[in-house]
């Protein structure tokens, strides 16, 4: 059954999925979204209809759940979930496979995502200061030296970025504010890998700063948080529960007015 560009087949058997699917996709010409089951059937359909169809196919991850902290969550899907979201922003023809526990997780607005990518050319001008100002706005963190994927490190003249969906990070050598260099470099020995005419660097994070979504973002939140606050004071629950609400509401207000802690965020990332 189709209706509005969904549609929805049923009956068939794993086996005939994928050349079914690719037959559907050859017909259709843009991107193509699948929603399965689980995560283990999203990867071995996105092999298949990468081989029947010869387009770009990924997988979109399944998120870990809410509120894990920061340190122990696995960038991998970070990494995974970003390069879906570059693809979706770059390639008219991608495929994405998306087990349902990935498709329902909220993702940020694409035109959020694809505003703040930053271009990079060699001869072009570049005002450091506002690189380094974008970068921290895209969810990079800044170190004194790169040592994994969504940091930064600046020193004197060269700028080293680390990209989310780069195998390896970027080395950006000015003269004054000219792009004199761009070269990818083995994080081990510093040394180059490849010279590179030009970079487009995404977000490092799900959520990028956007001033009007962080204040509404901001508002609603109040307002959930508020609310239940209310509620549990009405029904004179335990002191500290509510002590504990009305601190954490505290906590993600001066989160999203400081721009701070944005992986910490990406737990609200429905508002």
């Amino acid at each position: 059954m189709a209706e509005k560009g969904i549609i929805n087949i049923s009956g068939v058997s794993d086996s005939q999925v994928a050349p079914l699917a690719a037959e559907i996709i050859k017909e259709k010409k843009g991107q193509c979204l699948f929603i399965v089951s689980s995560l283990v059937r999203a990867k071995r359909l996105a092999t298949d209809l990468s081989f029947f169809t010869g387009r770009k196919t990924l997988v979109l991850p399944e998120e870990e759940g809410l509120f894990i902290p920061y340190e122990a969550r696995d960038h991998r899907l970070l990494q995974e979930r970003i390069n879906v979201l570059k693809a979706v922003e770059q390639d008219p023809e991608c495929i994405v496979v998306a087990p349902v526990m990935g498709a329902v997780r909220k993702m940020p607005p694409a035109e959020t995502f694809r505003s703040r990518k930053t271009e990079i050319e060699q001869g072009g001008d570049l005002d450091p200061e506002a690189v380094k100002e974008d970068l921290s706005a895209m969810g990079y963190e800044r170190l004194p030296l790169v040592d994994g994927m969504g940091q930064f490190a600046v020193r004197g003249s060269i700028i080293d970025i680390f990209p989310p969906d780069a195998e390896n990070p970027v080395r950006i050598e000015l003269f004054d504010t000219e792009v004199d260099s761009i070269r990818t470099f083995d994080m081990d020995t510093q040394r180059s890998i490849e010279t590179l005419e030009r970079v487009t660097v995404y977000p490092a994070e799900q959520i990028v700063r956007d001033e009007e979504i962080f204040s509404g973002a901001l508002e609603k939140i109040d307002k959930v948080y508020s609310k239940r606050i209310a509620s549990l004071k009405r029904k004179k629950a335990d002191a500290e529960i509510i002590k504990n609400l009305e601190n954490k509401k505290e906590q993600i207000a001066d989160y999203i007015k400081e721009n701070a802690n944005i992986p910490q965020l990406e737990n609200y990332i429905g508002y």
